[in-house]
């Protein structure tokens, strides 16, 4: 999957925005979870990891029905700035550090802005998120359980591939999340 929807609404629909956004996130993890678990070298991550598989296609289906429901239509190229991110998750040597890149700084970065956006949600839209969020928050702890016997070294790679991951996603919300804030007041349309 290489494509994401676009808007047929009108410009400053920033809550549009941001579920294509997600929705991209949603693609491109799908695509990552797919390739990693034939590759996992670790017979506990490929479990996992084929588990939240199945999770990260359902949030596919159900943010693709929200952006139906709002109009968004058309594929369109994938963001760079996503694309960016996801490729240095892909580039991680190890399970370990890519857990470490996906989970610690893609997933969780994600998952801080969807609790943030949750006020901003109608009906619909709040089950569809909470249900994301509920996942993503064990998947995050599927993936510390993963993290803690890392060594020493291993932990000094994990936070400084965090440091460049985390830019990535700034990067990734950054732009829209600006247009959240100075609509802080008032209802996301």
């Amino acid at each position: 999957m290489r494509h994401a929807f676009s808007r047929s609404s009108a410009p400053g629909d920033v809550l549009s925005d941001i579920l294509l956004r997600l929705w991209q996130i949603e693609s491109r993890g799908v695509e990552l979870l797919d390739r990693w678990v034939s590759l996992a070298a670790d017979s506990d991550v490929k479990a996992g990891l084929h588990a939240q598989v199945a999770d990260e296609r359902r949030h596919l289906r159900l943010l693709t029905d929200e952006l139906r429901r709002r109009g968004c239509r058309q594929p369109t190229q994938l963001d760079h700035a996503v694309v960016k991110a996801f490729a240095l998750v892909q580039a991680q040597p190890s399970d370990a550090l890519k857990v470490c890149a996906y989970h610690r700084g893609i997933k969780a970065a994600t998952r801080e802005r969807l609790y943030r956006l949750l006020p901003y949600a109608d009906k619909p839209l709040l089950e569809v998120l909470e249900q994301i969020v509920r996942d993503d928050d064990r998947h995050l702890h599927w993936a510390d359980m993963r993290l803690l016997g890392l060594s020493g070294r291993e932990v000094r790679q994990c936070n400084a591939l965090l440091g460049q991951v985390l830019a990535a996603m700034d990067a990734v919300w950054g732009p829209l999340w600006r247009h959240v804030s100075a609509a802080k007041h008032s209802k996301l349309e």
